[in-house]
């Protein structure tokens, strides 16, 4: 084998270093009119360009309120000093605070805004660049000819960017539109949810806390009668069956004490498991229930229309189905015609390639069109 030796490409006149200026500053600019102009992927507010450069916000937040949690969170955790009375008020905070289902709902609102960028990224060109320092060594075994080495850099550049495809994409960005309000509507489902429960469970421990009052009460006045109907036996006023229906009388309010004791902790469990917050914690009930006002006097087709304009579960039901007829137009639109633009650039040799020997360039411009004939299942 001969000895080898190296031979760079050669340098590039000012002429030439002018002209790849110019390009790159022309391949910038179309770069950027293609992003400008990718409408409905891209659109940047020049208050505050890379807040939501997607849009990931579903419609019912494009007036300009930001998604709960983001801006303005809500102050969790609540902290409460339990050896003061525990307000209705204050246990709804700490139950929105403190759920994990509520967390998981929120955790999946974020996801389902992410779909939506990438849903949107599909109307955005692509652009790729690579750069390759390389040294291609070249030897002709059994030849008198001499090795060659040389050493350079190579250079490619692709723009790709699909310009049509019979719907396909606004289906998709739909779809994930529909499936992002679905989740927010979850969430909102979620918090009601939470709300009655917590609701129910702190009327249920102030009724459990009444009933003991009144059992205790019912005990006391039970001990009195024993004790009166004992004094008048004692002076031969009152019969023996007196006194002893008088005992009966005692061991059932007792017994009815006792399980109102028990259901009065039972109903302070539930309200602190409803709360989130340690078992151990001992609660004191407030005393400030007031009347309410009363319920409007609806029939029950009104109160039926509105929950199905309200209800978050029957709006996210709603949403999903939207989302899976955008599907559909999305897996149909697989089977149409699709049109697409591409750019590339080539310096020195193609990417995976050997360095060529000589300097090069390569450049290409077209417009695909593709129709698909046959697709195996």
């Amino acid at each position: 084998m001969s000895d080898s030796h190296s031979k760079k490409l050669p340098a590039l006149s000012k002429s030439q270093d002018k002209k790849i200026g110019y390009a790159a500053t022309v391949l910038l600019k179309v770069c950027l009119l293609l992003i400008v102009t990718a409408q409905p992927a891209l659109a940047f507010d020049i208050a505050a360009p890379f807040v939501d450069p997607l849009r990931t916000l579903p419609k019912l937040f494009e007036s300009g309120v930001t998604l709960p949690g983001d801006s303005n969170p809500v102050p969790c955790p609540v902290s409460k000093d339990f050896s003061t009375p525990l307000a209705l008020a204050e246990a709804v905070d700490l139950a929105l605070c403190n759920n994990p289902q509520i967390k998981a709902t929120w955790a999946s609102i974020k996801v389902q805004a992410g779909a939506l960028g990438e849903a949107r990224a599909a109307y955005l060109p692509t652009l790729s660049a690579t750069t390759n320092n390389m040294k291609s060594h070249t030897t002709y075994p059994g030849s008198s000819f001499p090795g060659t080495a040389t050493t350079g850099q190579a250079i490619a550049a692709t723009l790709s960017w699909h310009l049509f495809d019979f719907g396909g994409r606004g289906a998709n960005l739909e779809s994930a539109n529909q499936l992002l309000l679905a989740a927010i509507d979850h969430h909102d489902t979620m918090l009601q949810n939470t709300l009655a429960s917590v609701v129910q469970a702190y009327f249920d421990a102030h009724t459990a806390q009444a009933t003991l009052q009144a059992k205790e009460q019912d005990e006391a006045n039970a001990r009195s009668t024993l004790e009166t109907a004992q004094r008048r036996q004692a002076h031969g006023m009152d019969s023996r069956g007196d006194t002893l229906q008088a005992m009966t009388a005692m061991a059932k309010a007792s017994l009815d004490k006792n399980r109102a004791i028990g259901d009065d902790q039972k109903a302070l469990s539930v309200l602190v498991y409803s709360i989130g917050v340690p078992p151990q914690t001992h609660l004191v009930l407030a005393d400030d229930l007031k009347d309410q006002d009363k319920l409007d006097s609806k029939s029950l087709e009104d109160w039926m229309g509105i929950a199905e304009k309200n209800y978050p579960e029957i709006l996210s039901a709603r949403a999903k189905w939207e989302s899976d007829k955008q599907k559909i137009i999305s897996t149909r639109s697989g089977g149409l015609p699709s049109m697409d633009f591409s750019a590339t650039s080539y310096q020195n040799g193609y990417p995976g390639q050997g360095l060529s020997p000589t300097q090069s360039r390569v450049s290409s411009i077209g417009v695909s069109l593709t129709f698909p004939l046959l697709a195996v299942c």
